[in-house]
């Protein structure tokens, strides 16, 4: 995961532009870390151990799908890239094999199976994010 600047301004800039850039940081940072837990959508995740809960539900993660799953809890919604996933997990040595794959399969076991919508979302070619909880279609 890249750490640092996710936005910036060119000078000039209006203040109102400042004022509005500000608003959307605070918003998206509210869903970050209260008392060691990340929370998105109806998901929460333990920051120190491997344990998440969704809808009420206890999850038991292994230490690779919780570093997955922190990732991209902290990233929402935007898009975690294929290397950045791998750099994360096996350094600039990543595997030539599929395990990235199956790691996220298990994380969508886990994660996603069990529940009426799901939160991990496939970009192909590029990577995954998580998205916002569906609405069912009666409701």
């Amino acid at each position: 995961m890249a750490y640092g600047a996710d936005d910036y301004l060119i000078k000039p800039f209006a203040l109102l532009e400042l004022n509005a850039r500000i608003h959307a940081l605070v918003r998206r940072s509210q869903r970050l870390l209260v008392q060691g837990i990340l929370v998105w959508e109806d998901l929460e995740v333990d920051t120190q151990v491997p344990l998440a809960w969704r809808q009420g539900q206890t999850i038991c993660l292994t230490p690779t799908t919780h570093k997955l799953l922190l990732c991209l809890v902290r990233t929402a919604p935007a898009v975690v890239k294929k290397q950045e996933m791998e750099y994360l997990l096996w350094g600039d040595e990543p595997p030539q094999s599929g395990a990235l794959r199956t790691h996220i399969h298990d994380l969508r076991q886990q994660i996603d199976k069990n529940f009426r919508s799901g939160l991990i979302k496939t970009m192909h070619g590029i990577g995954w994010s998580l998205d916002r909880c569906q609405q069912a279609a009666d409701s």
